[in-house]
């Protein structure tokens, strides 16, 4: 038995779609995460390129940072409601096409589900783009359905000062691959008397382009891990050349850290066509 005085629970409930997306069966699996002595959950759910991943989730967890101060977070961690995409990176760069969010961190390969305009910006919370200073360099690069780079590629600067999203200017189709990697630094905080000053590099706060102390997903492959926020609620498409199975973590946090609670997460998969 799992004393809750330790180990958080997190609860999965797996809606696998068989190909030509009729439902073909519906379980509830409990998982402990983190299970004693590990890191990661795995849930048993193979993806493969072209998967359509939905989540929500809900509940609170209470873990201790690295500077031993406590928190009780729900699956968005510390980048809550009030910041600009809930659940990615804090103060880190994170980007948006047809209404879908991802956590980008200092680099990441996105899958687009819909096509639209490829937007970005700093995950700040209302008023804190005002005192922020100087650009990130990000390189944009789009690859075609087969996973072959394009030619459409593009360098951005991103104000650090310019309120939410900003328009690259590049159109996304959907169904494709995108990768983003950005450099520099910005300012993010200054003392009222110019006396001290912060800056940010665009991995932010967090880790692999989720939010400090939140719920994130992550599929090991042959060329690595892929990772990607979940926070509350994400929707995401696997992209090509990733083939494993989907695990589920706390973003940040050793599982010695974490003290008690609970998330639900909802999670449906839908084949590729």
């Amino acid at each position: 038995m799992v004393c809750m005085r330790h180990v958080g629970l997190l609860l999965l409930t797996a809606m696998v779609f068989s190909t030509n997306c009729s439902v073909a069966k519906a379980d509830t699996v409990v998982f402990h995460v983190p299970r004693t002595g590990e890191r990661t959950v795995d849930t048993g759910i193979r993806v493969k390129p072209g998967y359509v991943l939905r989540f929500s989730a809900s509940g609170m967890v209470e873990w201790t940072d690295r500077e031993g101060r406590n928190h009780t977070t729900g699956p968005n961690g510390l980048a809550g409601s009030d910041f600009l995409a809930p659940g990615c990176t804090e103060l880190g760069l994170v980007a948006r096409i047809a209404g879908h969010v991802f956590g980008i961190g200092s680099g990441k390969r996105i899958a687009s589900l819909s096509g639209g305009e490829l937007q970005l910006a700093m995950n700040e919370t209302p008023g804190g783009w005002s005192d922020n200073l100087d650009s990130w360099r990000v390189n944009i690069s789009v690859y075609s359905p087969d996973g072959r780079k394009t030619s459409l590629r593009q360098d951005f600067y991103l104000d650090s000062a310019k309120m939410g999203w900003q328009d690259t200017g590049i159109a996304v189709p959907a169904g494709v691959d995108v990768y983003i990697k950005a450099t520099g630094k910005v300012r993010d905080w200054t003392s009222p008397d110019g006396s001290e000053e912060h800056w940010m590099m665009p991995r932010g706060r967090g880790w692999g382009g989720c939010a400090t102390g939140s719920l994130y997903g992550m599929v090991n492959y042959s060329q690595g891990d892929y990772r990607f926020a979940i926070g509350e609620r994400r929707q995401i498409r696997i992209p090509h050349g990733v083939y494993g199975t989907l695990e589920l973590r706390i973003a940040d946090v050793s599982p010695k850290k974490v003290r008690s609670g609970s998330w639900k997460v909802t999670v449906s998969v839908e084949p590729s066509q």
